[in-house]
């Protein structure tokens, strides 16, 4: 957990949007999305085969998270 809350701590330092995801709802679309949980992993898989391996855990991670950071939809006050 410190590395989660160092690097949080250097994002909101340099005076970037943190946008935290917790662990467990790599799954969950987030509140007020507009897309739905299908179509994000869809996207993560279209990026899989364009990017080729290794795709594991990770790369599917962090693409998602990528993309729901990104979503139009969150604020900063949406941000956990």
């Amino acid at each position: 957990m410190l590395f989660r809350e160092a690097l949080a701590a250097a994002v909101t330092g340099c005076g970037l949007n943190l946008v935290a995801i917790p662990r467990r709802s790599w799954s969950v679309t987030p509140r007020g999305a507009r897309v739905a949980r299908g179509a994000l992993q869809k996207r993560v898989a279209a990026i899989g085969k364009s990017a080729g391996p290794p795709w594991a855990k990770d790369q599917r991670e962090a693409a998602l998270a990528a993309m729901v950071a990104l979503l139009p939809s969150r604020s900063p006050a949406q941000a956990g």
